[in-house]
C-alpha cells in the first residue's frame, strides 16, 4: 500500500498525485511526513503542493517544520498560506522568525494566516493576579 502511494505521488497525472497526497495523509502512513515534504518541495502543481502543505499541518509532526518554512518562500501564495497555517498547527517555535518575515505582506490571506499562526505559537498569557480582599 505504501509503495503504491509513494509511486502515485510521482505520477505524471496531476489528479493521481493529488489523490495520492490525500491518501498518504488519511492513512497516516509511517513515512507520510517524508513523502509529503518531498511533494511540497518538488511537485510542479500548485494544487498538489497546497494539499501537501495542508496535510503536513494536519499531521503536525515537528520534523516537517523545515520543509514548511521553505514553502513560505514558494512563488504560490496559495502554498504560502497553507504553509503558514500548517506551521501554526505544528506549534514549533522554530517557525516564529520565518513567519514574522511575512508580517508586512501585501497579500491579505497570507498576512491573516501568518498572524493566526503567530497567535498559535504565542505562549498563553498568565492568569491575572487576584487580590485577597475581593
Amino acid at each position: 500500500q505504501e509503495d503504491i502511494l509513494t509511486a502515485a505521488v510521482s505520477d505524471t497525472v496531476e489528479s493521481v498525485r493529488l489523490e495520492a497526497v490525500k491518501a498518504v495523509w488519511r492513512l497516516r502512513l509511517p513515512q507520510a511526513c517524508q513523502i509529503l515534504q518531498q511533494v511540497l518541495a518538488q511537485d510542479s502543481s500548485t494544487q498538489v503542493r497546497y494539499e501537501a502543505a495542508k496535510a503536513l499541518g494536519e499531521i503536525a509532526d515537528r520534523q516537517c517544520v523545515p520543509a514548511l518554512v521553505r514553502a513560505l518562500d514558494q512563488d504560490s501564495e496559495m502554498v504560502q498560506v497553507a504553509a503558514a497555517e500548517a506551521l501554526g498547527n505544528v506549534g514549533d517555535m522554530r517557525a516564529l522568525e520565518p513567519l514574522q518575515r511575512y508580517l508586512d505582506s501585501d497579500n491579505w490571506d497570507l498576512l491573516q494566516a501568518v498572524e493566526n499562526a503567530l497567535e498559535q505559537l504565542a505562549p498563553p498569557a498568565p492568569p491575572a493576579p487576584q487580590s485577597w480582599g475581593e
